[in-house]
């Protein structure tokens, strides 16, 4: 009668429809959905041997940035015992995916795992022997400790005021040595006498249209790479070679039109051999089927990220993104998706440059934060935002602080956000013909008689 009555306990105690869902929507959808259970639960809550297996096939083949799917999983899982058993489980777990029903699944596995935990416990401190070895009120305040500590998050790195302290002293002794974190040069000298792009910093760079987000992204990504740092590069508008041709035509002086499209002399033939030949090493990486949707786009980052060491991404750019899914509420969706992206730099310690199309204005050209299109979300997400203007492209000169400052050939590049470096502006060369920001030692003199 007492085997029974424990039986019944533990039966009810489980939830193999949640445990079900959970998994096959893992599986299933991959992604975001990966991630979460894979942020919120361990093996140990699963209660059916099958699943806590399943679960660390996936955990494994994430954590060695591999692709999770539902052939990767099948693989593994047919090489374990309980696959050998059930080969078709795998299969059979895709009917329980359910997107709607996955956060209630996951919070369902998470009690029904408590409550077996509490079981646990109490059958322990009920124990005949050890209730005779300690006075009630011990083992009642044994009991209450343990029970209490069930809801601490055993995934939680915590860490003391002291522990973050060591790690600050550690940084000024690097930086007295010379080998303190600089963050990632880009080439902009008013950039990097501030220390550069820091690794976990999510920085946004947003402009109208036809204003060169694209180039000076590109920019710095080449010579971030050129110091040897892994870079990969997301773009939904362009392809890679398109991408590459820019890059070609900045360091050749050769128009990318005539690269693509033209009958090149001799002379230019050898530049791009010469070229090519020079720049064919760069750690700079492009992932093309990747670009369907945030939640792939995401994946392939934490995989770079592994299997590269890539340590800069650029991704062109975030509206474009809502085209290729189905979004109910653009504000909301901007925002998920920085605050995403921010937080994936800072779990994988990279930067992640995340351009932005800028609202046009109707009193005037000049950016502003307050034109970011979607939504303010995203200068709240980012840890810099830079705003680009070319008062050329639109038959004007510049205002303020660069009043006297020739607007042909330049471009005006605002930190409109800079946390731990303030906000500041400054002018750079433009290279229209071959879509290039460069920096530049002299600013322009406006020619007063065309004023």
């Amino acid at each position: 009668m007492k085997d029974n009555q424990t039986s019944n306990a533990v039966a009810l105690l489980h939830n193999d429809a949640a445990e079900q869902t959970i998994l096959g929507t893992a599986i299933n959808y991959g992604g975001r959905y990966v991630e979460t259970m894979l942020q919120s639960l361990s093996a140990m809550m699963f209660y059916q041997p099958q699943h806590k297996v399943i679960f660390n096939i996936i955990a494994d083949l994430d954590a060695k940035g591999m692709k999770v799917d539902f052939s990767s999983i099948g693989v593994e899982y047919a090489k374990t015992s309980e696959g050998g058993a059930n080969p078709g489980y795998i299969t059979s777990l895709l009917d329980s995916a359910s997107t709607s029903t996955f956060k209630r699944s996951l919070q369902e596995v998470v009690e029904k795992n408590k409550c077996r935990r509490i079981r646990e416990i109490c059958l322990k401190y009920s124990d005949t022997k050890a209730m005779t070895e300690r006075s009630a009120d011990e083992i009642a305040q044994a009991l209450t400790e343990e029970i209490k500590q069930l809801g601490d998050n055993p995934n939680t790195s915590i860490t003391s005021f002291a522990d973050a302290l060591d790690e600050v002293k550690e940084a000024i002794k690097g930086n007295q040595e010379g080998k303190g974190n600089k963050g990632l040069l880009t080439g902009f000298r008013h950039i990097d006498e501030r220390g550069g792009f820091f690794p976990s910093d999510l920085v946004v760079v947003a402009a109208e249209s036809s204003q060169g987000k694209t180039s000076f992204a590109m920019d710095i990504a080449v010579n971030i790479a050129k110091d040897g740092v892994p870079v990969a590069v997301y773009t939904m508008e362009m392809r890679k070679a398109q991408l590459s041709t820019r890059v070609l035509a900045q360091e050749t002086k050769i128009n990318s039109r005539l690269i693509m499209g033209e009958r090149l002399n001799s002379d230019e033939v050898e530049r791009i051999n010469k070229t090519i030949a020079r720049l064919r090493n760069l750690p700079v990486y492009f992932d093309e089927s990747s670009t369907t949707s945030i939640n792939t786009i995401y994946f392939s980052i934490r995989t770079l990220a592994r299997r590269m060491g890539v340590k800069m991404v650029v991704v062109d750019y975030l509206q474009i993104l809502s085209t290729n899914q189905k979004v109910v509420n653009l504000e909301a969706f901007y925002g998920e998706v920085t605050r995403r992206l921010k937080n994936l730099a800072k779990d994988l310690n990279i930067c992640i440059v995340l351009l932005s199309q800028l609202s046009r204005g109707y009193d005037t050209a000049e950016p502003s934060l307050s034109r970011l299109r979607g939504s303010g979300q995203i200068n709240e997400a980012a840890d810099m935002t830079f705003l680009i203007y070319r008062p050329e492209y639109y038959g004007k000169h510049y205002t303020g602080e660069f009043a006297m400052t020739d607007p042909k050939g330049t471009a005006l590049i605002i930190c409109a956000k800079g946390r731990n470096v303030g906000t500041y502006s400054f002018v750079c060369s433009f290279d229209a013909e071959h879509t290039h920001f460069y920096d530049i030692e002299n600013l322009p003199k406006l020619n007063l008689k065309e004023l």
